[in-house]
């Protein structure tokens, strides 16, 4: 083989290498492209999923906060009207316990697409409590011997502390503490409806004086 050749030869291999060199940088830069592509779909994907998130944990504040408003706007009214024995209540005192007793019910199917179930059903049983008592009436309540009167109202207001640890253990901001704790009767529509909201107040207050003794 001639130089002529021998040149023509290392021309040759230089430009083939030089091809390579440059496919090489190609293909490294489109791999560069795609996992910068993929990299910000994920991105997104992250922030787009925080972003629901952060959406549906400011809902479920906002139905927390709108529920817990009616719940305890429900509870002042029952804590103002037994405060005293045979106090003299207002003439449209009725009225106005079911107006909070109602609002708090609107508060809770308003909101409750937001809660699971059980969460939801939980808190209605905190509201059947009361319409236990508008059923057996507040003027009973208050004409109760103040020892009698006084466990009705530690009752309810027990119901009220676990009402809000209810609402603060769903929010994630303490630990469920079930285990040994007094919880309400769960009756079935069935039942509820059969037996009626003043029986369930009577069942869920002697059920608390056995558990509290």
């Amino acid at each position: 083989m001639d130089i002529n050749q021998e040149k023509e030869k290392a021309k040759y291999i230089h430009k083939l290498k030089l091809r390579q060199l440059i496919i090489d940088k190609i293909f490294f830069g489109i791999i560069i492209v795609l996992i910068g592509l993929i990299t910000n779909v994920i991105i997104e994907q992250y922030r787009s999923k925080l972003t629901e998130q952060r959406f549906i944990l400011e809902k479920r504040l906002e139905a927390i906060n709108s529920i817990k408003k009616a719940y305890e706007d429900m509870i002042d009214l029952y804590d103002t009207f037994t405060l005293e024995s045979h106090r003299a209540l207002p003439e449209n005192y009725e009225e106005q316990y079911d107006e909070k007793i109602n609002n708090f019910f609107l508060q809770l199917s308003r909101w409750n697409v937001l809660f699971p179930k059980e969460f939801d059903y939980k808190l209605g049983n905190h509201g059947w409590i009361h319409l236990g008592i508008k059923a057996i009436g507040i003027d009973t309540f208050c004409k109760l011997k103040d020892k009698i009167r006084h466990k009705h109202r530690d009752f309810v207001e027990y119901l009220r502390r676990q009402f809000l640890s209810l609402c603060r253990t769903h929010l994630g901001l303490q630990i469920e503490k079930d285990q040994g704790q007094f919880t309400l009767e769960e009756w079935s529509y069935e039942k509820a409806q059969e037996l009626g909201s003043k029986e369930y107040y009577n069942v869920n207050f002697e059920k608390w004086e056995k558990w509290k003794d």
